[in-house]
């Protein structure tokens, strides 16, 4: 399903650096998840599979790969091979700042 989506998204002109993270996204989330249909993936799995980045300290890319999965879900939900999107159900343990503590504001 993923591959058709990034199929879908070279189709529509999307630059290539951006496929090529989508691809990478792919490979992150291991050869389970590709092989197996997008109905069988349950949001236990998908929480294990991005905690185990989480664990290595890699938050950023834990939240984009939840991100992506959330893409390749909604994907299966609007060509009718998914009832639902599991992603937001996989609440990541730490929240990821988008704001660096050297730009927070003074007191």
């Amino acid at each position: 399903m993923a591959e058709e989506l990034i199929e879908k998204k070279a189709r529509e002109g999307l630059a290539e650096p951006t496929l090529e993270k989508m691809r990478w996204f792919v490979k992150l989330m291991g050869a389970d998840f590709g092989k197996r249909p997008v109905t069988d993936i349950t949001p236990q799995e998908l929480l294990h599979e991005l905690q185990k980045h989480e664990r290595r300290g890699r938050l950023e890319t834990a939240n984009l790969l939840r991100a992506f999965a959330s893409r390749v879900f909604r994907f299966a939900v609007a060509t009718a091979r998914a009832e639902r999107d599991p992603a937001p159900s996989c609440p990541l343990s730490r929240i990821i700042s988008v704001i660096p503590p050297s730009c927070t504001p003074l007191n």
